[in-house]
This record gives structure tokens, sequence and C-alpha cells, in this order.
């Protein structure tokens, strides 16, 4: 009897919090995004031709809150802002040089922003929880990335993107 009320008295917070966290996991992402010289990244939006999942999915009980990977920017000195979407399917956009170029976000949902240094790697985390579109590419395997880089001078032919390291972190 003393185990059942000690079992259900833990349950209550765990209930309470509406999840359960999950421990991390690594997960297989490597993007890189080359910048093709003739597009101004500030005012596009440039989806990558992969399937950044590649079949990889997650349970159906199981919701990924966040995604968090490291960011390398390579390109001219100093600041830039990084805006990162997610779609399920490809976009209506022109192709080149292995992304799609967008005017706009093209129906990509925004799940990150943050600022970077060229040179400098630094952790982005992308947002997620029950039902967003980083959840529900996490359980068909399907999701392709898009980025727009603001702010801030470009070298032109060696910019760069670099987005790996990934870590999820799952919820019940």
């Amino acid at each position: 009897m003393t185990h059942r009320l000690a079992l259900f008295l833990l349950a209550l917070p765990l209930t309470a919090c509406g999840t359960i966290p999950l421990p991390a996991q690594s997960v297989n992402l490597d993007l890189e995004v080359p910048v093709p010289p003739l597009i101004e990244p500030s005012s596009m939006v440039l989806y990558l031709e992969t399937d950044a999942f590649k079949g990889q999915t997650i349970p159906g009980t199981i919701t990924l809150q966040r995604l968090e990977m490291e960011a390398l920017y390579s390109g001219a000195p100093g600041e830039r802002e990084l805006t990162v979407y997610l779609r399920e399917t490809l976009p209506n956009c022109p192709s080149y040089q292995g992304v799609y170029a967008c005017e706009d976000a093209a129906g990509g949902v925004q799940i990150a922003k943050d600022i970077l240094v060229a040179g400098v790697a630094k952790r982005i985390t992308l947002n997620g929880g029950k039902g967003s579109i980083l959840d529900r590419v996490a359980h068909t395997g399907k999701g392709y990335f898009g980025l727009s880089l603001s702010k801030g001078p470009r070298t032109g032919f060696t910019d760069k993107l670099r987005l790996n390291k990934a870590t999820a972190y799952p919820a019940l």
C-alpha cells in the first residue's frame, strides 16, 4: 500500500508538468549550405535541395521539444543574423547550385534566429514542441531547412554555412 502511495505522489508532479523529458539524443544531421555568389542571402531564403532528415523518425508517442546544432558561418568577418526555416516539402522557387532561392519564407516556418560571428562555431536552438513543424518532420522523417543570412558584408565565392553536431531533446 505504501509503495502505491509513493508512486502516486511521485506521478503527480510529472503529470502536472505536461511533458516528461527524455535523455538527449545525438542526431546524424550534417548540413552545409553554399551561398551562391549571385544571390544576396539577406533578401532570400535558401532551402537545401536535399531532405535533411533522410527518413530518420521518432515514435509517435514522443515529442521533439527542440533540436540544438552547431552553426558555423564562413565568409566576411563580422556578425551575421541567421534565421532558420523548415518546410515539409520543397518550395516552388528557382534552383541554383544545390539550393532553392526564394524571395521570402515560401511557406516555411521560422524555427530559430540567432547572431553568428564569422569563423566562430555557436550552438543554436531550433524550436519544436508538440504539433510544431519540427515535431511533425521528426515523425515523418522528411523536412527541408531554409536559411537566411542578414546584416554584414559577404566575401562572395567562399560564403557558406555549416550546421552539424545536432542533439535532439525529446519528451513524452
